[in-house]
């Protein structure tokens, strides 16, 4: 497209209409296509899901690792009850770390896609318990949220002036 322009006449001749193009007007990039689209969207689903499977064998085997270690810290302290207190109250700590260590095997023998499924179906079963329970979770991840941001923005004393 032209569009009439006119240059500054000088004082010997008349003003003279000279037509300049306008500049090109770029196009939109062009998007793909619904085909193409539809054919992409499964490759991206499997590669989340693949990704999502990773994260929560991670996941599952560092929780199956922290309960061990709680385990081996609640039969010491049931030791060290022991020692002190006589066979009552060490009796339940080294039960429950009993139970832990059953756990942690269980956590580690299972499947990621067994969990999913098994949470699930506790999810259909009792969906006010699951909501309790996420709501639970996502206080106290909040709360270590908050207790670390807090810790790592104060200065750490140490008693040096």
């Amino acid at each position: 497209m032209e569009q009439p322009t006119t240059t500054t006449p000088s004082p010997a001749s008349p003003p003279v209409l000279i037509k300049a193009k306008a500049p090109a007007v770029k196009k939109p990039a062009k998007t793909a296509k619904p085909a193409e689209q539809t054919d992409a969207a499964p490759s991206l689903r499997d590669q989340a899901t693949a990704k999502a499977h990773e994260l929560a064998e991670v996941g599952r085997d560092k929780a199956s690792a922290m309960l061990e270690n709680l385990t081996a810290l609640t039969d010491d302290v049931a030791a060290k009850m022991r020692e002190r207190f006589g066979d009552k109250y060490p009796d339940y700590l080294a039960d429950m770390a009993g139970k832990m260590a059953a756990m942690a095997v269980d956590l580690r023998a299972k499947d990621v896609d067994q969990m999913v499924e098994n949470t699930r179906e506790f999810v259909r079963k009792r969906p006010a318990v699951a909501i309790g329970a996420a709501a639970a979770a996502g206080f106290l991840l909040a709360r270590l949220v908050k207790s670390g941001n807090g810790a790592a923005s104060e200065p750490s004393d140490t008693g040096a002036a």
